[in-house]
């Protein structure tokens, strides 16, 4: 009787360990599982929010702000006289109507669009790809991951921006009917390369301008969130951070990168079919001779303003619309999504 109960108390330990590996091989595939579901899913969804959010958020940012756009691109290639942007504001919807102000408005629609698309798409895979939360040069990533992401960006924006700019110069000069007319007015008569007038320029200006902005902007929020106390609303905790950080961010880096906005509307005023390409040592010295340094700093205080304007609009829609849209994910994603970052 002791053999037969000490064997059959052994048997039912044999079997319950046997049990208990099952499930614990069941359990770990299903982590695998969902780890496997988790970064497909994640992946995928992240892509689709960030262009959507990206591409709307430029694209809305760029078209609310396009009238003071077009006045600061009227104060920068006044090369006789120096007007504000308040004076030159009035002087366009007097001579203009307030239909002067939108100007070259399909151009920046199209461009805002595909550019802000692109330069998100780059600029979140670049960050995801440096670690950023794990990493001890974390304030420093961003203004390299924003550097690298304004080249792809650019390549379509450049174009776009050659053309909304003679569209903005005052009585239309080059007559053109929207941004498609554009472009092939100017590869038929100044070839492709006029579609990058002042290239190297804006290459610099724009990298430069996006390190800063974004750079700036993911700093200060690193440093708002940790010293300021919020509310337990996540959309409007996000708002609010934004709005503080973006301001600041945007301010600091339009008025750091004046100069070169200043010296790529003088290239791209030109019409390379009548006369020849301005070189970059040209530039800078008929700005200098003819109007003296304050010639560089023409548009600094619009520039200032429609940078800072710009990020908060840019910046904030872009934050709450990712945060709502994550929000509203299925529960069995949510669930691998939140799995998955706590083991990174």
């Amino acid at each position: 009787v002791s053999t037969q109960s000490t064997w059959g108390i052994l048997k039912s330990l044999i079997l319950l360990n046997m049990q208990q590996e099952r499930i614990v091989a069941q359990t770990d595939k299903k982590a695998i599982d969902c780890e496997s579901l988790s970064r497909k899913t994640d992946t995928t969804t992240s892509l689709i929010m960030t262009a959507l959010c990206g591409g709307l958020s430029g694209g809305l940012m760029e078209s609310t702000l396009h009238p003071m756009d077009t006045i600061r691109t009227r104060v920068k290639a006044n090369s006789k006289m120096y007007l504000s942007i308040s004076k030159m504001g009035m002087q366009i919807v007097r001579d203009e109507g307030p239909k002067g102000l939108y100007r070259g408005l399909t151009c920046t629609v199209g461009g805002s669009l595909l550019s802000y698309t692109s330069y998100f798409l780059m600029y979140e895979n670049l960050k995801k790809s440096f670690d950023v939360k794990n990493s001890k040069y974390k304030d420093f990533i961003p203004f390299i991951t924003a550097f690298a992401s304004s080249l792809i960006s650019d390549c379509i924006y450049i174009p776009c921006d050659v053309v909304r700019t003679r569209m903005q110069l005052e009585n239309n000069p080059y007559q053109y009917k929207h941004l498609v007319h554009g472009i092939r007015n100017i590869i038929s008569k100044e070839g492709f390369r006029s579609c990058y007038l002042g290239g190297p320029t804006f290459f610099a200006l724009d990298m430069l301008h996006g390190s800063f902005t974004f750079g700036f902007y993911e700093l200060f929020s690193d440093r708002i969130k940790k010293n300021f106390r919020f509310s337990e609303n996540e959309i409007e905790n996000t708002l609010k951070v934004s709005l503080m950080s973006s301001s600041l961010a945007g301010a600091i880096a339009g008025f750091l990168t004046n100069p070169l906005d200043v010296m790529i509307t003088r290239f791209q005023m030109v019409d390379t079919s009548q006369q020849k390409r301005l070189k970059l040592r040209q530039v800078v010295h008929d700005i200098y001779v003819n109007e003296g340094l304050k010639g560089f700093t023409k548009g600094l205080s619009g520039r200032v303003l429609y940078y800072s304007i710009s990020s908060m609009i840019l910046f904030s829609c872009y934050a709450v619309s990712y945060t709502h849209l994550r929000a509203h994910e299925t529960p069995e994603h949510l669930v691998c999504r939140l799995l998955l970052e706590k083991k990174k």
